[in-house]
Order: structure tokens, then C-alpha cells, then sequence
């Protein structure tokens, strides 16, 4: 669905659901939970330890703390491989499993600061936030309260007390009210038509797309739709906006919808070794031999 429709949209699934509540249950509660936002809680990474356990630090040789510039230092110490940051632990004891050694910089620069590295130690993997999940919602029938409970984020809206799991563990059903900017785009693209006369203005958003936008309507094995993309020309590609979309396109050059699902799954995975040739670049390899043959 349209991002900008969601709130509209959740507003009117609460008041519908709201109405099939027990008659005892509270107006507040049916006018908010028939359709709630489940909760999702943040936690202290590598970094932010670094950086919460540096703004709390007090000691006799330091009374005011450590000051941002050298917490961001610290913090640039940590290594990553392939996107994800290595852990306190990985960084202060190594990983023989996975081929680290202890971060010897790292650990002399933390020792300057004595208990420091206890600190960070301790509030690391600490839940430090709450929010509501990008899509995932509970529907709730006559007692909500009969499975779940309530609270509110701190821009106050309502969401459970308890994540996605815990949610289920309960005896709760997730749903997905999945949403992507291209929808918002594509209607927008269709209004500006129709303002401009391009398109008949009589015509629903739903007719619209089926006459004009649908899959089984566009023109898609044309040659010329497929080397913008190829040559990433084409001002938003869904799914394919970014450095490694942009990429993906540009080597594996698609040229149908199959082909083109394929490289957006394939731009996903990583090896799960450390320069182990990666399945995006085994493909490539692999359509260059069959085009060359």
C-alpha cells in the first residue's frame, strides 16, 4: 500500500474491528486496538556501547567524563566484515572460529580509562529503545486483553507490550501491511496524467492501472524498457535505487522479469565465507558463458 495511505487506512481497520469488541470493553481501547502496531525493541550495539558507556563514565582521573571526539575514536576502532561489526568480545578476546584476533589498539586505548571496558561489557545487547514495526500488525476480535497487552511508543502511539515473537508465543497472528514507495509514486504519476489530460480523468486509480500500468498491458518485451535498465537510466527502479541495485543491473543486464527477480535476489546474498566468490558474480559468469556460447 501507498506509505502516505497507511494511517488512514490501519485508522478505518481499528474503527471496523473496534465495533466487534465486547460491549465492557473501554471506548479508548475500541477505538485503538482493533488493528495494533506490534512493538520492536532496539538494543545496544557495538557502537552505541561505545558511545553510552563513554557519555556515563565518571572516574577520579576523569570527573567529567570522556569527551564525543575520543568516544567516536574509540567506537571507529571496532572492525566489520561484509556490513556487521564485529562484537565487544570478538574485539577484546578474538574468535578463533571465525579467524579474529583481539583488537590489541582497541584494547590499549580503553585501557587508559579504568573500568571502562566493564561497562560496555555489561550494557551491551541492553534493549535501549522501543518502536513500532515497519509493517507488522495484530488484529484483534472481541477482547483484545484476552491475549495481549498495550503501551504506547514515545511519539505516543499504541503497539504491544511485547514483539513479534512473544506476540505469537502468546497465541497472537501477525499480519503484514506491507508498504513501498513506489505505490505512493505510481498514484501520484497517474493524478499528474490525469491533471494534464494524458490520461481520461474520469477513470478510478484502480481503472487506470488496469488499462494502462497493468503487467498484462505493458509492452515489457520490448527491448528498449530493458536497456534503461540495464544502463540504469531510468529515474527509480524499484528495489534497485541503490549503489548495489544500481550494480546488479548494470552486470547481470536482465532482460525479462525473470531474470531481472533474479539479480534483485541475488544483489542479496552474501558469502557465507570470507572470499568465497559470491552468487551475483557467480551468475554473471554464469550468463556471460551462455551468451558468449
Amino acid at each position: 500500500m501507498c506509505p502516505s495511505k497507511r494511517p488512514k487506512i490501519l485508522n478505518e481497520i481499528k474503527k471496523e474491528r473496534g465495533e466487534n469488541f465486547n460491549k465492557d470493553i473501554d471506548e479508548l481501547s475500541r477505538k485503538n486496538l482493533g488493528c495494533t502496531l506490534i512493538a520492536t525493541f532496539g538494543t545496544e550495539g557495538t557502537r552505541s556501547t561505545i558511545l553510552t558507556a563513554c557519555r556515563g563514565y565518571r572516574s577520579e582521573d576523569f570527573p567529567d567524563g570522556i569527551d564525543v571526539d575520543t568516544a567516536q575514536y574509540l567506537s571507529s576502532l571496532i572492525p566489520s566484515e561484509r556490513g556487521f561489526l564485529w562484537s565487544l568480545n570478538d574485539v577484546v578476546n578474538g574468535n578463533p572460529d571465525k579467524n579474529r584476533k583481539p583488537n590489541k589498539i582497541f584494547i590499549n586505548e580503553v585501557n587508559q580509562y579504568p573500568g571502562l571496558l566493564n561497562i560496555m561489557q555489561g550494557i551491551e545487547g541492553l534493549i535501549n529503545k522501543r518502536s513500532s514495526h515497519a509493517s507488522g500488525v495484530i488484529l484483534f476480535d472481541e477482547d483484545p486483553y484476552e491475549f495481549g497487552s498495550f503501551m504506547r511508543t514515545p511519539k505516543g502511539e499504541v503497539i504491544t507490550a511485547y514483539d513479534l515473537h512473544m506476540c505469537e508465543a502468546c497465541g497472537m497472528t501477525k499480519y503484514d501491511f506491507l508498504v513501498t514507495e513506489v505505490q505512493d509514486k505510481l498514484a501520484e504519476a497517474i493524478k499528474m496524467l490525469q491533471d494534464y489530460g494524458e490520461i481520461e480523468s474520469d477513470l478510478t486509480l484502480r481503472e487506470v492501472y488496469d488499462k494502462y500500468f497493468h503487467p498484462n498491458v505493458l509492452p515489457i518485451e520490448d527491448d528498449k524498457y530493458w536497456k534503461v535498465i540495464q544502463e540504469n537510466s531510468v529515474l527509480n527502479i524499484f528495489q534497485f535505487d541503490s549503489d548495489v541495485g544500481s550494480q546488479a543491473a548494470k552486470k547481470i543486464k536482465p532482460t525479462n522479469i525473470i531474470e531481472l527477480s533474479d539479480a534483485n535476489g541475488l544483489m542479496r546474498l552474501m558469502t557465507s565465507e570470507k572470499g568465497q566468490e559470491s552468487p551475483m558474480e557467480k551468475y554473471i559468469r554464469f550468463k556471460n558463458n551462455i551468451d558468449l556460447w
